[in-house]
C-alpha cells in the first residue's frame, strides 16, 4: 500500500511538502457563535484564494478562520484578524514549517476523514510489522528445534556407537575373566 503522503498528486511538488495549503488537515472553523462548532474542509478552490468565508446551507455565507486538524500548528493565532485577510491567508498558508504530520490533500475528502486515512494506514503498518516479527519468531523456534534435534541426533548416534563398542567388547572382556 502506497504511503499516504506518497498519493500521486501532480499539484503538489516537493517544496509544497509540509505546507498547509497542500495538506489534507487544513480546515477551517467558523466563528459565528449561533452555529454548532464544527471543522470543514477547506475546498481546493479556498486553498488559493482562502477569503475566510464559508457558504452553509441554509445560513448563507459566515466568517471562518484556517485550523490545523492535528493542532501541528496555530493557525488561528497566526491568522489573527488583519485588515488584508486574503493577505494574511497566503502568508500563514503558504509559510514553509516542514511539517512532520503533513499529509497530501485529497479533493473531497475531510480533515477528519484524512485523519482516519491515516491512522488505518499506520494501523496496517503496525499490522505488517508485527506480523513479520510474528514470521521471524517462527523461523528462528524452527532454526533452535532443527539445532536441538541434530544435536539430539548426534549425542544418540555417540551413544549407539558406544555402546556397540562395549557391547561388541563385553564377550571378549568376559571370557578374559572367566580363563
Amino acid at each position: 500500500m502506497a504511503g499516504r503522503n506518497d498519493l500521486p498528486n501532480e499539484a503538489v511538488t516537493p517544496d509544497q511538502r509540509g505546507r498547509c495549503r497542500t495538506c489534507g488537515y487544513l480546515a477551517q472553523r467558523v466563528l459565528d457563535a449561533a452555529l454548532e462548532p464544527a471543522l470543514h474542509e477547506v475546498s481546493e478552490a479556498q486553498r488559493d484564494t482562502f477569503a475566510g468565508e464559508l457558504v452553509l446551507p441554509g445560513r448563507g455565507a459566515t466568517s471562518t478562520v484556517p485550523h490545523c486538524f492535528v493542532h501541528a500548528a496555530d493557525l488561528e493565532r497566526e491568522y489573527g484578524t488583519p485588515l488584508n485577510r486574503a493577505q494574511q491567508a497566503q502568508l500563514v498558508l503558504d509559510r514553509d514549517r516542514r511539517c512532520p504530520r503533513w499529509s497530501v490533500y485529497v479533493p473531497g475528502f475531510s480533515p477528519k476523514e484524512h485523519l482516519a486515512y491515516a491512522r488505518a494506514e499506520q494501523d496496517d503498518l503496525e499490522r505488517k510489522r508485527y506480523q513479520e516479527r510474528q514470521e521471524e519468531n517462527r523461523r528462528q523456534f524452527e532454526l533452535s528445534l532443527q539445532r536441538d534435534s541434530r544435536r539430539f541426533q548426534l549425542k544418540l548416534t555417540i551413544a549407539l556407537i558406544l555402546l556397540v563398542l562395549v557391547a561388541s567388547a563385553l564377550p571378549f572382556a568376559l571370557a578374559r575373566l572367566l580363563k
